[in-house]
């Protein structure tokens, strides 16, 4: 299982598009980070269009939402998590 929290004040609301049924939805990157605090960062997603046309650089401009930790996989736990909020209770729980 992987634990997510983001912040959506930075969430760029341009970026929502219309999914599967026409449901509002927002993609979002998860960026390893093998030597870092979470396992991964929370980034916005590019549409194709985007990363065909873009360089890296300007791709890793893309602000940060939060961060991301694996918190179980199929082995077990990985490692203990500590719930700030309702919210993160209710993923551990799940």
């Amino acid at each position: 299982m992987i634990v997510m929290e983001i912040d959506v004040s930075k969430i760029d609301k341009d970026r929502f598009y219309a999914g599967y049924n026409g449901v509002k939805t927002l993609s979002l990157v998860l960026i390893d980070t093998p030597n870092g605090k979470s396992d991964y960062l929370v980034k916005q997603g590019l549409s194709k269009e985007e990363r065909e046309n873009t360089t890296i650089d300007e791709r890793n401009k893309m602000p940060i939402l939060g961060n991301a930790k694996i918190i179980a996989s199929k082995g077990g736990i990985k490692g203990r998590f500590t719930p700030k909020d309702k919210h993160s209770q209710e993923a551990e729980d799940w």
